[in-house]
């Protein structure tokens, strides 16, 4: 998207534009609410945002996916996109930004609903184009921390702050390996003879709100009952302390997937791809067996990536549908792809690098 089709539809140039991209994570599901350890990285997939300043507290928007819809500030209705708009420009305009309205043309080319981060890149290209236009300088980590909030309070999606992070912060070819309760980071390289392919299993994520804050609860409920303030300061020791058997298999992915995601971290280090691999793959049944998000789609992809030579391969994202992630030799990759498509005809290749 340029310039000119901003001013086509809007009569005037765009005053402000920015792009972020997508991420998929190699490791670390369904931790990152619960204080934990997660490594994502970036995908080719972007989002760009254009804008322009307004002055009438109104919100012209006018998506490439989404189509256009116009709305007054603080007066979105609940199911419109701009409700993402709205919550950033009251977010910035804590920061000073006294923005009273704005124009905004949105292109992307990350899918929706596949586990890739499309509202977690929208929340960052966008935050980054106000600053831009009202010249105010957050740091990355800030405005994560501003993306999250804006799926708290506006959005109603209590998600954690892995998304928001790896967009904001993850650089390509580098894993991000963050703490989800301390915030810190530190980039690891992602071997060049390797490629991860993230492929979509043709079935749309059936992730619920209802499903994700069940889950949210039980990793609540859990840490309470073990006296911890959440599931990634508990041990295995802990477990003693439960009784109820979902509870006890939800804790249980939780505390591995934690250890699996510096296994993975040491194994980046080491180029230790055989072992990385083999990572994934454990996390995967983890997230089937003890967390029970995965799919019969799912499951298949999986299946596919290890019997036709990937080193692993593991679902990515909140799972119920959604892609899978699979590591193999950059050599092998084409004819692996190739093979789990041909397979399973309703998946396609989302991205490979």
């Amino acid at each position: 998207m340029n310039n000119t089709t901003f001013e086509s539809h809007f009569g005037h140039p765009a005053q402000a534009a920015a792009t972020a991209h997508g991420r998929v994570n190699l490791i670390g599901e369904h931790t990152d609410y619960c204080g934990g350890l997660v490594l994502p990285t970036l995908i080719n997939q972007k989002i760009m945002v254009q804008i322009s300043l307004r002055s009438d507290f109104q919100i012209n928007g006018f998506s490439s996916e989404f189509g256009s819809q116009i709305a007054t500030i603080s007066e979105v209705a609940s199911d419109s996109w701009l409700r993402f708009v709205d919550g950033a420009i009251s977010l910035m305009n804590e920061h000073g930004a006294n923005i009273e309205g704005i124009n905004i043309h949105t292109h992307s080319d990350i899918p929706a609903g596949a586990g890739v981060s499309s509202s977690a890149a929208f929340e960052i290209a966008l935050l980054r184009a106000l600053c831009d236009v009202t010249n105010i300088s957050l740091d990355p980590k800030t405005m994560a921390l501003l993306g999250q909030r804006i799926e708290h309070e506006f959005i109603g999606t209590k998600c954690g702050i892995m998304d928001q992070m790896a967009v904001s912060i993850a650089e390509f070819g580098q894993g991000l390996l963050l703490n989800c309760q301390t915030l810190e980071t530190e980039a690891v390289p992602i071997p060049e003879d390797c490629c991860v392919a993230v492929i979509h299993s043709g079935s749309s994520r059936k992730l619920s709100n209802s499903l994700y804050n069940e889950r949210l609860s039980e990793t609540i409920e859990a840490a309470n009952q073990m006296g911890c303030e959440n599931l990634s300061q508990a041990s295995f020791t802990d477990l003693n302390k439960l009784s109820d058997e979902i509870l006890i298999k939800r804790s249980h992915h939780v505390i591995s997937e934690n250890q699996r995601v510096m296994a993975a971290r040491d194994a980046l280090l080491a180029n230790d791809v055989i072992s990385l691999g083999t990572l994934m793959t454990e996390s995967h049944l983890s997230l089937r067996d003890d967390y029970e998000v995965s799919s019969d789609e799912l499951d298949h992809l999986v299946s596919l990536a290890i019997s036709q030579g990937a080193y692993g391969a593991r679902l990515t994202g909140a799972g119920f549908g959604g892609c899978i992630i699979a590591l193999m030799h950059e050599d092998a990759a084409d004819e692996i792809i190739n093979a789990i498509l041909d397979n399973a005809p309703k998946a396609w290749l989302v991205d490979s690098f």
